[in-house]
C-alpha cells in the first residue's frame, strides 16, 4: 500500500514537471530562433558572411558537454543560415566586437579539425 502511494506520488511529480515545462515553452516560445541550415565551413577556405545582429543571439546548451553555444544568424551566399559557435571560442567575442562597430560583413576562415577547430576573421 505504501509502495503504491510512493509510485503514485512519483508519477504525479513527473507529470507536474512535464506540465510545468510545457507551460514554460508555451509562455516563452521556442528559444532556438529560426530553424535554418547550419553554416558549414570547409577547412582553409575563406567565406564571406553577413551577421544578422538586430536581435540577441539565442543560446543552446549541449546536454553532453554542457558547453553553451550561441546561434548566430548569418547570410552566406544569399541564404540565411545559423552559425553555431561556443561562447568559449575566441571568435565569438571577435564577432561581437565587429558587430558593435557596425562591421557585420566579414570574411572567415576555418583552420583545424575537431576540438582543434578555430575560426579567424580575414581582413
Amino acid at each position: 500500500m505504501i509502495e503504491e502511494q510512493n509510485v503514485e506520488q512519483n508519477e504525479q511529480k513527473d507529470i507536474n514537471w512535464i506540465e510545468q515545462e510545457i507551460s514554460k515553452i508555451e509562455a516563452e516560445g521556442v528559444q532556438f530562433g529560426e530553424r535554418l541550415p547550419p553554416l558549414k565551413l570547409e577547412e582553409n577556405k575563406v567565406y564571406e558572411i553577413e551577421i544578422l545582429s538586430d536581435n540577441p543571439f539565442n543560446d543552446w546548451l549541449d546536454p553532453i558537454s554542457r558547453v553553451i553555444k550561441k546561434i548566430v544568424p548569418v547570410i552566406h551566399e544569399g541564404e540565411k543560415k545559423n552559425f553555431w559557435v561556443s561562447t568559449k571560442n575566441p571568435i565569438y567575442k571577435q564577432l561581437l566586437e565587429k558587430c558593435k562597430k557596425g562591421q557585420t560583413k566579414l570574411k572567415l576562415i576555418r583552420v583545424g579539425q575537431g576540438k582543434a577547430t578555430r575560426y579567424k576573421i580575414v581582413q
